[in-house]
């Protein structure tokens, strides 16, 4: 059901940072209104004079519109400046914003030990986002010392406000016990609901379990099903596992074609079990029309990635193929270009 312009608005002032509105007709607020209802140049021109005033949700939000290019040439010199400010007014949505370009070196110099302060800072201010970021830098020892047990913690703050990333994380190692206690029920219970949630890790780390009976019954059907969430999400792995499932038949009627499907999408992306699945489909003529060119062409591009079974299934197929034919299957590999 969509949300009413009071949640729909409620949901925007949680995101940028915003504590309960004074008055309907606060200028912050007027402003908002105008961010929510698109009006990028009205919101534009109400919040720079706040900004200047130093009114840190302001200066957030005019980072924003500067980094998006909303009401504004997008600017990312000018972006990062708002963000800075808004962050040293202790701001923790700014301070999460200069994280992540910290991080992701978007604008800036990469510079892992600032991301994880600014994360800190952010996740002491009380947004979940940051706290599972400052919980995976601890967890890598990105720009911060590795402390497992520590990045738990974090982990188990951002969860605990229903950041399903957080849950994910935590509930793999509780299923593990690296770093924390170990706890297998409540590690799936994590997991199932950060799935549920629509994260796609999870969706697959659930789907896996269902597969291998591991933590919960075995069940196919909610394998597949779990793959499936995970797959349409773009999660390679996912899509590889679903197009396995479909050619043999497990947790779902035994279809060729739509297995074809699923490795296709895996193999179009460079995965190299699923560009091995779809020549051996091709080889076959299973849920596809029989073409050794495409066979050839996909047993070597999974070859080029070490694929050894590949290797010798693309020597196999050629015997039977012309020299013009592996020639232009060659061609073909060599001309192919991955999706992003």
């Amino acid at each position: 059901m969509r949300p009413s312009l009071k949640g729909a608005f409620s949901t925007l002032r949680r995101t940028i940072g915003i504590g309960q509105p004074s008055r309907p007709d606060a200028p912050l607020d007027v402003a908002l209104d105008a961010y929510g209802k698109g009006d990028f140049p009205t919101a534009l021109r109400l919040l720079r004079p706040l900004a200047d005033q130093g009114v840190a949700a302001a200066q957030h939000v005019v980072g924003v519109l500067y980094q998006q290019g909303k009401g504004v040439p997008a600017n990312g010199a000018e972006a990062l400046r708002w963000f800075r400010l808004a962050a040293a007014n202790g701001n923790a949505e700014a301070q999460y914003s200069l994280a992540r370009l910290y991080g992701s070196g978007a604008g800036v110099p990469r510079d892992d030990a600032e991301a994880a302060r600014w994360y800190r800072l952010a996740a002491e201010s009380g947004n979940a986002g940051a706290r599972y970021a400052y919980g995976a830098a601890l967890y890598h020892g990105q720009g911060v010392r590795k402390d497992v047990a520590e990045a738990a913690l974090a982990y188990r703050t951002a969860a605990d406000a229903g950041n399903p990333a957080a849950q994910f994380a935590l509930g793999t190692l509780l299923l593990t016990g690296e770093g924390i206690a170990k706890d297998r029920s409540e590690g799936v219970k994590l997991i199932a609901k950060a799935a549920e949630a629509g994260n796609a890790d999870a969706q697959f780390a659930l789907a896996s379990l269902h597969d291998e009976g591991d933590g919960v019954a075995r069940d196919p059907s909610a394998a597949a099903e779990w793959y499936r969430k995970a797959a349409a999400q773009g999660l390679l792995p996912a899509q590889f596992n679903l197009g396995l499932m479909y050619e043999n038949g497990e947790g779902v009627d035994e279809d060729p074609a739509e297995a074809a499907h699923w490795y296709r999408m895996a193999a179009n992306r460079g995965d190299t079990d699923a560009q091995d699945s779809l020549a051996r489909l091709y080889e076959r003529g299973s849920g596809v029309p029989q073409d050794y060119l495409l066979a050839h062409m996909w047993y070597n591009l999974a070859a080029s990635q070490g694929d050894q079974d590949a290797q010798h299934a693309r020597e196999r197929i050629a015997s039977d193929m012309t020299r013009a034919e592996v020639l232009q299957a060659r061609r073909m590999a060599a001309d192919w270009r991955p999706d992003r």
